[in-house]
């Protein structure tokens, strides 16, 4: 058992999917924690979805998609940022990046590069140097999951879908979501580093 708030609780299985928190809860070297500034700016109401689809600059490290909810359109930097504490680093968006997000616009969206920014949050990526998810036992009945972050949530039906089928016995995880060095590569990832 587990002791949780001074009661034990019991499982067969247990899956820490802690995120950026993975790394400080466990002795998981193969995640690093990044901070990752989002930015939304102003559009015209004919840039409204779907009329402008998400998109993908690969080369350019970018991303983001039309206004959704009305907080205007995202683009952003998916390049690796600096190293970052989630628990007690500050969440506020650095004025580079918006500067590096303006400079963006004026390439690809020249009528944005001046827009308001409407709505900006800082966010972590929980990332192993392969961009490989962590899906391990530790002991038995004892599993990690991370290593998914920004891009974890577009994932997460499919990875959920897999992770119980591990659990239930359907299948073992691959060998390449295990405790193990890794390779730098960043795969399809758009954050054009690697290493």
């Amino acid at each position: 058992g587990v002791e949780i708030d001074g009661e034990v609780r019991h499982a067969d299985r247990v899956v820490w999917a802690c995120g950026a928190w993975l790394p400080a809860l466990f002795d998981v070297a193969q995640i690093t924690v990044t901070k990752q500034d989002t930015l939304h700016f102003a559009v015209p109401p004919e840039w409204s979805v779907p009329e402008t689809p998400a998109w993908v600059d690969h080369g350019g490290s970018a991303y983001g998609h039309g206004d959704v909810d009305g907080v205007g359109m995202k683009a952003t930097s998916d390049a690796e940022g600096r190293p970052y504490e989630p628990e007690h680093g500050e969440r506020v968006v650095d004025p580079g990046s918006v500067e590096q997000a303006r400079a963006y616009l004026r390439r690809r969206f020249p009528s944005l590069a001046d827009a308001p920014v409407l709505f900006s949050q800082v966010c972590q990526y929980a990332l192993t140097p392969d961009a490989e998810w962590v899906i391990a036992e530790t002991s038995p009945g004892v599993w990690l999951l991370g290593g998914d972050s920004g891009h974890g949530f577009k994932h997460a039906p499919a990875l959920a879908a897999y992770v119980a089928g591990v659990l239930d016995g359907d299948h073992e995880p691959e060998p390449r979501f295990g405790l193990h060095p890794r390779t730098p590569s960043r795969g399809l990832r758009t954050s054009g580093h690697v290493g």
